[in-house]
């Protein structure tokens, strides 16, 4: 579980910016930059053979820019991780329902710096 800036925990994301060390601040900084760079090589891979996957038109890209509270952003998260975390279990747990194909579901929900007039 991971606990957000209002305290609720979500069952699944990745914080690798905390650590009470300097080094370990450091070596957390060193590994989201190894699954950034994981998960771009993914989007790139399927890119590549995108447009012959017959679950093409199921396939979702996109982005948005969207102004948002602190406490939305906490909500859309928690939103997120509530609609994959029962799909993230049963993967867990090792079940596969026929037809299913493993699909990576990446999401980044990053504010932007704040703007100096706010």
């Amino acid at each position: 579980m991971v606990a957000n800036a209002r305290g609720a925990t979500s069952p699944m994301g990745n914080r690798f910016d905390e650590g009470t060390t300097e080094a370990e601040r450091t070596a957390g900084g060193e590994l989201a930059a190894v699954l950034d760079a994981r998960n771009a090589r993914r989007v790139r891979d399927y890119r590549t053979t995108s447009a012959s996957d017959p679950w093409h038109e199921a396939a979702m890209s996109s982005d948005w820019s969207v102004w948002l509270t602190e406490g939305e952003l906490v909500r859309v998260v928690d939103q997120i991780a509530a609609l994959l975390a029962p799909l993230q279990k049963r993967t867990f747990d090792g079940f596969v329902p026929d037809g299913a194909r493993l699909v990576d579901a990446i999401a980044y929900l990053l504010p932007r710096p704040a703007r100096p007039d706010a």
